[in-house]
C-alpha cells in the first residue's frame, strides 16, 4: 500500500488558481524513499500550487529540523532547515526538451508531490554537516573522536628545496 497518497494532487478536477497543501515530513517519509543519510526529520512542507490552464507552478517551502551524523565525529547532529524549492509542471503531449519545465502527458490525472517534497528536503541539507564551534572557536564535536583523528592524521612532509626554486619560475 502506498503510504504517500496524501501527496497526490488530482489535476482533472482542480480549478485554476492557487491551491495550498501542508505535509509533515518525518522518519516514515525518509524510509519510504530509502534515504539513509538522515536519521530522522521533523519538518513541515507548505506547498503552493498555482494552476493556470495546463501549467502548474509549484513552490515548496520546507522548514524544521533533521537529524544526521556529523561528518567529522559521526555523533548525532541536529540541523535546522529552511528551503524554498520551485518547479513548473506542464501537461503537454509530444517530445519536448526544456530543463526548466517538467512535462507530463495531457492524459495525466494526478501529480504526485512526494518526490518533489523529497527533493526539496535533500536540497535543504548542507553539503558539510559538522557541529558548530563554541564562542571560543572550539569545535563541539566529540572530543574523543577528534583526539583519535589527530592521532592518525598524516603530517605534512617538508618541501624539497629544489621545488622551491622551480616554483619561483612560475612568478
Amino acid at each position: 500500500m502506498n503510504t504517500l497518497n496524501e501527496y497526490i494532487v488530482y489535476v482533472k478536477g482542480i480549478k485554476d488558481g492557487l491551491h495550498q497543501f501542508d505535509y509533515d515530513v518525518n522518519k516514515d517519509f525518509l524510509d519510504f524513499f530509502e534515504y539513509h543519510d538522515l536519521l530522522d526529520a521533523h519538518a513541515h512542507a507548505h506547498v503552493n500550487v498555482f494552476k493556470n490552464n495546463r501549467i502548474f507552478d509549484i513552490e515548496i517551502h520546507i522548514s524544521g529540523n533533521v537529524l544526521s551524523e556529523c561528518d567529522r565525529c559521526t555523533d548525532e547532529l541536529t540541523l535546522p532547515i529552511n528551503f524554498i524549492y520551485h518547479l513548473v509542471i506542464k501537461l503537454e503531449d509530444g517530445p519536448t526538451e526544456d530543463d526548466d519545465i517538467i512535462y507530463m502527458p495531457e492524459s495525466s490525472t494526478e501529480i504526485n508531490l512526494a518526490p518533489y517534497v523529497y527533493e526539496a528536503l535533500v536540497f535543504s541539507i548542507p553539503m558539510r554537516k559538522v557541529h558548530a564551534d563554541d564562542e571560543h572557536g572550539n569545535s563541539l564535536c566529540n572530543e574523543d573522536m577528534i583526539r583519535r583523528l589527530k592521532e592518525y592524521m598524516i603530517q605534512d612532509t617538508p618541501n624539497d628545496p629544489r621545488w622551491d626554486v622551480l616554483k619561483g619560475l612560475l612568478n
